[in-house]
């Protein structure tokens, strides 16, 4: 059975260094704060649902985009789990 996760919806630009967040069907982690760029709003992230040692990517999303957001927590804390 799925698992059901409670989270509130939030535009790319309002993400915040250690947001998790909803992104293709996966959570992942922002562990670099989000910067403007003429591209859009540029950040790293780690895939939570990954299991890899290489699994952090740049992302680069429009301002406006939607993404359900899971969690905020201090990066540091979420680097210590």
């Amino acid at each position: 059975m799925p698992q059901t996760i409670a989270c509130d919806r939030i535009l790319a630009d309002q993400l915040t260094e250690g947001d998790i967040v909803l992104y293709c069907s996966s959570r992942i982690l922002v562990i670099t704060e989000p910067q403007y760029t003429y591209s859009g709003i540029v950040f790293d992230a780690v895939w939570i649902d990954i299991d890899s040692p290489d699994n952090i990517q740049q992302l680069c999303l429009d301002p406006a985009f939607k993404l359900d957001l899971v969690s905020t927590a201090p990066i540091s804390d979420t680097r210590a789990a």
